[in-house]
This record gives structure tokens, C-alpha cells and sequence, in this order.
């Protein structure tokens, strides 16, 4: 019994690094953040600047004017 458990975990194992290397989008930090122009930090690997999350700029019929007390 001692033996399948050490084979399914050397399985598992392998499988996990197989996927790591075949698919590197699940690997975070292999994909490096833009660097935004006018600011010293640096975005982490998850792309988050100042604690944000990036998001693409807004077209101009996108906007919407707001009044005072919105």
C-alpha cells in the first residue's frame, strides 16, 4: 500500500510539472507587467499597481458626464 501511494504522488507530482511547462499561462510571473510612464513603483506579478488591478482606458463613448451630488 506504502508503494501506490508513493507512485500516485510521483504521478501527481509529475503531472502538475508537466502542466506548469506545457501551459505557461498558469504560471504568473513568467508574463511581465507594464510599466506605467511617471510611476516609481512597478506593478506586481499579478499585474496590480498601488493595489489596483489594470484595466484598459475608456473609449470616449464610453464616458458619461456627472453633476454635482452624484
Amino acid at each position: 500500500m506504502g508503494l501506490g501511494i508513493l507512485i500516485g504522488c510521483g504521478l501527481l507530482a509529475s503531472a502538475s510539472v508537466a502542466a506548469l511547462l506545457l501551459v505557461p499561462d498558469l504560471l504568473p510571473f513568467r508574463q511581465l507587467p507594464p510599466v506605467v510612464e511617471g510611476i516609481d513603483e512597478q506593478p506586481g506579478v499579478d499585474g496590480r499597481l498601488l493595489g489596483h488591478f489594470p484595466y484598459d482606458e475608456a473609449t470616449v463613448e464610453q464616458l458619461v458626464p456627472v453633476e454635482a451630488g452624484i
